[in-house]
């Protein structure tokens, strides 16, 4: 962009010669590219930025053509300065002798092997090199140079959380076959074990699950029997605040049944559960004993409910009063009167 893009345009004014409130915008830049640009020109470098553009505003715009190429070749110098001094670092590191075969062989594949065969004890000549870092461009080198490659990778069924082994293999050609059998072994090895260890985490904590719902059912066997029969108190926002009397029924229905929630399915996605009620109850008195009724041991003494208030009517859980409750099994926030 020009230099003009970046200095303040004239005042704009209306149409009475007043100054308008909207001024053009431009893209302002800090002090010190003004100075710059003033330096460029051979102009001082002195005064306030506004002072600074005021002076560049009376340039000679036949100037920026030339300024504007002498940037180009200053930051093309800086660039290849640039790339030499990064050659040379590089250079450096990989002459150190601290920086490995391996580490060399992921940056210049084709180079790095090229000067391990120049050595006369090259182990890539008799044997092979095993590493696991990944390189695309190894296996096109190794090809020129004559060279076997292998790529391996072991099993990929693992128990959740363990990392799939994997590795290249790199060298004479009898060696590196030889190299990938070790490795597919020792990885297959490794994988029993893993799932071993797995199996033995996995028991450990089944049985610690096991303890803790047998513990819950010893604590359920505690609760005293809920008897239902008595009267009941019923409160229902939506009925109480019905205006229309006329239309209210005279009787309002409830049908309570044996809630048949079981401990053993405790974190069961209970939306998705088949909800099978004994025998039910109309009214304020239960009719008989739930003809099926499951395990005392599995049950936890609550019932459902679906009721029709003519105004209202759903499907509630009904919990026993807190004073029938020796043990919590759970927190319960619910109002039992409801």
């Amino acid at each position: 962009m020009s230099l003009t893009s970046k200095l303040p345009s004239p005042v704009a004014r209306t149409k009475a010669g007043k100054i308008a409130k909207r001024q053009p915008q431009y893209d302002k830049r800090p002090k010190t590219y003004y100075q710059a640009q003033r330096s460029f020109r051979g102009l001082t470098t002195s005064g306030s930025i506004e002072e600074l553009q005021q002076a560049l505003q009376s340039r000679d715009v036949r100037q920026d053509q030339v300024v504007n190429h002498e940037l180009v070749r200053l930051g093309r110098e800086a660039d290849e300065y640039e790339a030499e001094q990064e050659g040379i670092r590089f250079e450096k590191w990989w002459q150190d002798p601290a920086t490995s075969f391996e580490d060399k062989l992921l940056r210049l594949p084709q180079r790095a092997l090229r000067e391990e065969l120049d050595k006369p004890d090259s182990l890539l000549r008799t044997s092979c090199h095993v590493f696991t870092g990944r390189t695309f461009d190894a296996l096109e080198a190794a090809k020129r140079l004559v060279l076997a490659w292998e790529e391996l990778q072991g099993p990929t069924d693992l128990p959740p959380g363990s990392v799939v082994e994997q590795c290249q293999i790199v060298g004479e050609a009898t060696a590196v076959r030889t190299q990938a059998e070790a490795f597919k072994h020792a990885a297959e090895q490794k994988a029993r074990e893993q799932w071993a260890l797995w199996k033995v985490h996995d028991e450990a904590t089944k049985a610690a699950e096991q303890v803790q719902r047998e513990k819950l059912m010893q604590e359920v066997a505690q609760f005293d029997d809920w008897d239902l029969t008595g009267k009941w108190n019923v409160q229902c926002d939506a009925l109480a605040e019905h205006h229309h009397y006329d239309d209210v029924p005279k009787k309002f229905t409830m049908r309570i049944s044996m809630d048949d929630y079981r401990l053993d399915a405790a974190g069961d996605d209970e939306d998705t559960a088949e909800d099978e009620y004994s025998e039910t109850v109309d009214g304020d008195a239960a009719d008989g004993e739930p003809e099926q009724e499951p395990p005392a041991d599995l049950l936890r003494p609550r019932f459902c409910a679906t009721f029709d208030f003519d105004v209202l009517e759903g499907m509630m859980r009904i919990y026993p009063p807190t004073s029938a409750q020796r043990v919590h099994w759970t927190s319960i926030s619910e109002n039992p009167t409801f």
